[in-house]
């Protein structure tokens, strides 16, 4: 099995045919790691999240324990809201990126722990302040928006708080 080619027909939605080649290497070898990897990311694209950490926590047990399995099954129990298991594996990640941060961010702010949340989302900030911007706008166009719980008025207030974000960079406070 070519890792980078199964990868890039997952990245182009070619499924089925990711699928096909991942099935057909665990069939003729259960301890492949990678593959279970590679199995759980077709799993992700496809919102199956149970089915992600299950292939994930397969590839886990068979020795693969990297920042790319970390990440996933971050994202997978975190799209569950299975924040409480989100969160050790975003944590556990050796080399963070913004996302990372930002993900933490997000899962201690759900959990009501706006102290740490603040820290990990000003550390996404301090790394990448525009990709942060977006972030926050895909989190409140996928969470606040379509809310009934906040008013369109508190609606309108935080989308120009996010467009004016600003925070001094680290080193500059």
């Amino acid at each position: 099995m070519d890792q980078a080619n199964v990868i890039e027909l997952i990245n182009r939605g070619k499924l089925d045919s990711a699928e096909s080649i991942i099935n057909e290497t665990i069939k003729m070898n259960r301890s492949n790691p990678d593959a279970w990897f590679l199995k759980g990311l077709v799993s992700i694209s496809r919102r199956n999240y149970e089915g992600a950490i299950e292939s994930l926590m397969q590839s886990k047990s068979l020795g693969r324990n990297d920042d790319d399995v970390k990440r996933s099954l971050g994202y997978s129990y975190f799209s569950l809201f299975k924040l409480d298991e989100s969160i050790p594996n975003f944590s556990d990640i050796r080399k963070k990126g913004v996302d990372d941060f930002f993900m933490l961010g997000v899962a201690y702010l759900m959990l009501n722990d706006p102290i740490s949340s603040k820290e990990y989302i000003r550390s996404a900030y301090n790394m990448d302040d525009e990709r942060t911007k977006e972030l926050m706008k895909l989190f409140y166009v996928s969470f606040i928006h379509p809310s009934d719980l906040v008013s369109d008025k508190e609606k309108k207030a935080l989308v120009e708080k996010i467009n004016a974000l600003a925070w001094p960079k680290k080193g500059r406070e």
